[in-house]
């Protein structure tokens, strides 16, 4: 585990399958500890969490983020939060559904991202003194790193529909996009779903 921007820190899963790290992200917020999409811990991991606080809500991208949920739920008592439109998916029953005007723990705000893989693809914006950062579950990934992508067609019913919804992320401000899948880009993440968006079409 690392802190990858002030107050936020992220650890890493290697998948041998994808090629690339499925990432969790950790900050503390209105004084709890809130967890998004966490995968399994490697060496340290949890002291490290635990050196936080102890995780009180867990927020889920989407259904394929149920990762280390589950377990994580049963060890802290974490709620566990997801869109409505992908809870009957899930392995377990979630906590708490939203929709797409959610108020979420700490001030988060939920942004839907339509036409992706899932139908409850959210893309959380946390708000900063100056402007936000940005963390994504599957509606684009950091591959390779330094940029954006969607992924392979085939998880899509309609790619020229999925590029096109990523485009309601250009509605808040952020420069640091934080990815659940892949390389995350701390500085210079707008510009990069910027550059990809330019070239898609």
């Amino acid at each position: 585990m690392k802190q990858i921007l002030a107050g936020i820190h992220e650890w890493s899963w290697w998948s041998e399958e994808k090629g690339l790290n499925f990432n969790g992200h950790a900050l503390v917020r209105q004084g709890e500890l809130i967890v998004i999409d966490p995968p399994p811990y490697g060496p340290g991991d949890r002291e490290a969490l635990l050196a936080l606080g102890r995780p009180a809500e867990i927020l889920l991208t989407n259904r394929h983020h149920v990762r280390a949920s589950n377990e994580m739920r049963r060890e802290f008592g974490a709620r566990v939060w997801i869109h409505q439109a992908d809870a009957d998916a899930l392995p377990e029953p979630a906590d708490v559904t939203f929709d797409d005007e959610p108020r979420l723990p700490g001030g988060l705000r939920g942004i839907r991202v339509p036409d992706n893989k899932t139908p409850g693809e959210t893309a959380l914006w946390v708000p900063q003194e100056k402007g936000g950062v940005l963390i994504l579950g599957d509606a684009l990934i950091g591959k390779p790193a330094g940029s954006m992508r969607l992924l392979p067609d085939d998880k899509y019913a309609d790619p020229a529909r999925a590029r096109h919804g990523v485009r309601v992320l250009l509605g808040l401000p952020y420069d640091a996009v934080l990815l659940g899948d892949g390389e995350s880009i701390p500085s210079g993440g707008r510009a990069a779903l910027e550059r990809f968006l330019s070239t898609s079409y």
